[in-house]
């Protein structure tokens, strides 16, 4: 899970209007810097309101917690489902 992201500003905006739900599945590839540098979407729910298309943003603009190997930074794939929920 990422360390920081603004999830509420990437809020599917008619989704938002409409009081509506949702959530995605990404798989990312994180960089040795934190930072996500391939993000595929799995899936979403429901289809059709841009939920998948947020997760994947706040994923890219999410800061990610780092790992290393010997050491030095390494890359790792990280899997996140995103909730979106109109509070």
């Amino acid at each position: 899970m990422p360390v920081s992201v603004d999830q509420a500003r990437l809020y599917p905006a008619r989704a938002l209007d409409r009081g509506m739900a949702g959530e995605a599945v990404i798989i990312a590839r994180i960089n040795g810097a934190g930072r996500a540098e391939e993000v595929y979407l799995v899936s979403q729910n429901p289809s059709g309101w841009f939920f998948g298309e947020a997760a994947v943003l706040a994923a890219q603009n999410a800061q990610w917690p780092t790992t290393a190997a010997d050491g030095a930074p390494a890359p790792y794939f990280a899997r996140w489902r995103v909730r979106f929920r109109v509070e």
